[in-house]
């Protein structure tokens, strides 16, 4: 099989080089034709330390977020949006990405 003809059957899904697997591969689905949406193997000691850095995280948010201060300006417009059905897309900087996911937090509870 020439290249022309390896890209023509990952084009239409028919080859095996579309699906990813080699035999028996259980996340033959997870593989796409354009991306991989398997989750990479990790070490016990990396994956003990996702829990960990998301408590941290948690902790940090719970604690600065009572003493941030908040002027949302256009709030009337966002309003207006939400009233005939419709949704907004919010966008931020990058660092503003705590203040922001604690402001989430309490509008959610609204």
């Amino acid at each position: 099989m020439n290249a022309k003809d390896a890209a023509r059957e990952m084009e239409q899904g028919t080859g095996r080089s579309a699906s990813g697997a080699t035999g028996g591969d259980n996340n033959a689905d997870a593989v796409n034709l354009h991306y991989d949406t398997r989750l990479p193997e990790l070490r016990w000691s990396r994956r003990m330390q996702i829990p960990l850095i998301a408590a941290a995280v948690f902790s940090l948010i719970r604690l600065l977020g009572p003493t941030l201060r908040y002027e949302v300006l256009g709030w009337q417009h966002a309003e207006r949006v939400y009233g005939s059905g419709k949704r907004c897309i919010w966008a931020f900087w990058h660092r503003v990405i705590i203040p922001i996911v604690w402001c989430i937090g309490i509008t959610a509870r609204w």
